[in-house]
């Protein structure tokens, strides 16, 4: 199975220094790699809010080199791209309820607010965050079960 990774376009430099029409409606925009070789042209598919026709193919110039792993630069012949890795939107999840259950005294712990740091009463582990952030303090990663409630960003 492969994995589809998506991006933001985040800058474009052309070589010549010409921002194009192309170039300004795909800047800031989400895309994947359809195809990447180097010493080959390049395909990205982006998303350019067009709900009737859909994500556009665009095609790169003959892909010169490819630096980065989750953010990407690609330097073609003609421009030079830098991608930032992004989750999409649609597998974005949003903090409901922010809690744990210890698994040594049972206590169950929620955060609900920002910086709401609650410790279990034997002291084994917290949670803090509300619905702004996950974060877990432990004893051991064993000593407790995650009960957190998300629903997608969609909804």
């Amino acid at each position: 199975m492969k994995t589809v990774c998506y991006y933001e376009i985040a800058n474009i430099r052309p070589r010549n220094d010409l921002i194009n029409s192309t170039h300004k409606t795909i800047l800031g925009r989400q895309c994947q790699i359809t195809e990447l070789v180097v010493g080959q042209r390049g395909w990205l598919l982006v998303d350019v809010g067009d709900d009737s026709f859909g994500p556009h193919r665009i095609a790169l110039s003959n892909v010169l080199s490819v630096v980065g792993d989750d953010d990407l630069i690609i330097e073609t012949e003609n421009t030079i791209y830098t991608l930032k890795r992004i989750t999409p939107k649609e597998e974005q999840k949003i903090i409901v309820r922010n809690a744990i259950r210890c698994n040594i005294c049972g206590d169950e712990i929620e955060s609900k607010q920002r910086h709401d740091f609650v410790t279990c009463i034997c002291g084994a582990c917290s949670v803090d965050g509300g619905s702004d952030y996950l974060r877990r303090c432990f004893k051991s990663p064993d000593c407790f079960t995650d009960i957190s409630v998300y629903k997608s960003a969609v909804d």
